[in-house]
């Protein structure tokens, strides 16, 4: 990188590209192909992996570890991501967390989400505020808020709904109420 004149500091990049458009970043190791590879002026953020944090510019507090990983970041801050795809879409939200393969990967401005699980949240592209921690737990839900789903496959048809609280395996599929706000699903299949 050419860093001559700029006022980066503690900067270590790892691999081809990566770091690779650094101005003023401060505190942003990245390593890997193209990790980070965009970075110009956010601090505090680290990415580990093939295209990790690819885009991000300015955005900072972000940790991202796995390939592509919030790879279509570029002004959000204070996210995490960890796995293959996570948060993939992302490009200006903040305060989400997503853990799994393709956790949240379909967010995009959203913020507060956390996603745990492979597949977690998955279609989740606008919504805020949702938990889902399981694989396939919130798989349908695309611009609901404030939905609660634990257990593998918790709320997976639920979709476009807000306030609900689904917990155990299944519990949700299968209702006539997926498609409804404001309700409460616990037990297996329930």
């Amino acid at each position: 990188s050419d860093t001559s004149g700029s006022a980066n500091h503690y900067n270590t990049f790892v691999g081809g590209k990566a770091g690779r458009d650094i101005t003023t970043a401060t505190k942003a190791p990245a390593i890997g192909y193209a990790a980070a590879r965009d970075i110009t002026t956010a601090a505090n953020t680290t990415a580990v992996g093939y295209a990790a944090g690819a885009n991000i510019t300015s955005g900072t507090d972000n940790t991202v570890v796995g390939k592509d990983a919030l790879d279509a970041l570029t002004t959000g801050t204070h996210n995490i991501a960890i796995g293959y795809d996570c948060m993939g879409s992302a490009t200006t939200g903040g305060q989400n967390t997503a853990v799994g393969r393709s956790a949240l990967t379909s967010i995009t401005t959203s913020s507060a989400n956390a996603a745990f699980g492979y597949l977690s949240l998955i279609n989740a592209s606008s919504g805020a505020s949702n938990t889902a921690f399981g694989a396939y737990s919130g798989y349908g839900e695309k611009t609901g808020s404030n939905n609660t789903y634990i257990g593998k496959e918790a709320g997976y048809h639920f979709r476009d709904v807000s306030g609900n609280t689904v917990v155990g395996k299944g519990a949700g599929v299968g209702s006539a109420f997926h498609a409804s706000p404001y309700n409460t699903f616990m037990g297996y299949h329930a």
